[in-house]
């Protein structure tokens, strides 16, 4: 299908869902690495609250996705949705610790500090979310990031 008309897999359903979003949803994991194999931008494909394919891992704390889609698109990292979260924020507001350590881990080996500065709409850094729901780890992750 992907071949005959690419232009499907940024296409969105009724709820705001790209193909992609669904083989995740469904864990769909085989379908997931073959979508991202035709085409890696699917990755960045803004669904329904401008949430992407990165964010809905770091929501559901799948972190081998999370670290697959890193190597293949590191520009997702740098995609908020419309409350202006990172998939580092939604990982840390829903203590999603394994993907938080993937995300930092990641940023501080390709320097990409400046992240831990973004604030969504609420004016909240990672940090202050880290520290608002008690998480130490993500705490001290962040701090340590940060002073390097």
């Amino acid at each position: 299908m992907m071949n005959l008309k690419p232009s499907f897999g940024r296409k969105l359903n009724l709820d705001g869902l790209s193909p992609l979003h669904l083989a995740l949803r469904n864990r769909h994991f085989k379908t997931v690495r073959q979508l991202i194999s035709f085409d890696k931008e699917l990755i960045r494909v803004k669904g329904r609250q401008s949430y992407t394919a990165f964010h809905y891992v770091a929501l559901r704390n799948e972190f081998d996705c999370l670290a697959e889609f890193l190597c293949v698109c590191s520009a997702a990292i740098e995609y908020w949705t419309i409350r202006g979260e990172t998939a580092l924020h939604i990982a840390v507001k829903r203590s999603n610790s394994e993907a938080s350590e993937v995300l930092l881990g990641w940023m501080r080996r390709t320097h990409r500090q400046k992240i831990l500065n973004w604030t969504d709409n609420e004016g909240n850094t990672v940090l202050h979310i880290a520290v608002f729901t008690l998480q130490p780890l993500a705490c001290y992750l962040s701090i340590l990031l940060f002073s390097c």
